[in-house]
């Protein structure tokens, strides 16, 4: 038994000669504006502070949390959180010389919110 495929009935867009030289040129214009903006920072004499790791750490691991939800066991979420915790702590000790509170505090948001939704899932699976 052979399969047949009607080539004319897959739908085909057709993209005018210029398409791709403007995709280049929003790319390449916008690779520009972020390449001049970080040389005008640097030149004004610009530092960015150093950013706590643990903060960091807590960010990204809220946001595993949210993407790949049940499949990190609540063991991401709850990482966070303390990672969060240990990023606040470590910013408030260092007198403003480490950055990343926002981050901490977004760990530990994320973090909060799927360990509780996990738990609540864990409980009503649990029941049925």
């Amino acid at each position: 038994m052979a399969i047949r495929v009607d080539v004319a009935a897959i739908p085909t867009v057709q993209v005018g000669p210029l398409a791709v030289p403007v995709i280049l040129v929003v790319i390449l214009g916008i690779y520009g504006i972020r390449t001049m903006w970080v040389r005008s920072q640097r030149a004004s004499g610009y530092v960015p502070k150093p950013t706590s790791k643990a903060s960091v750490w807590s960010m990204t691991l809220g946001i595993f949390s949210v993407v790949l939800g049940p499949l990190t066991l609540g063991i991401a979420p709850l990482l966070a959180i303390i990672l969060g915790i240990i990023g606040l702590r470590n910013v408030k000790a260092s007198h403003g010389q480490l950055a990343g509170t926002k981050s901490a505090i977004a760990g530990i948001t994320l973090g909060s919110i799927f360990f509780l939704l996990m738990a609540g899932l864990y409980v009503f699976q649990a029941r049925a």
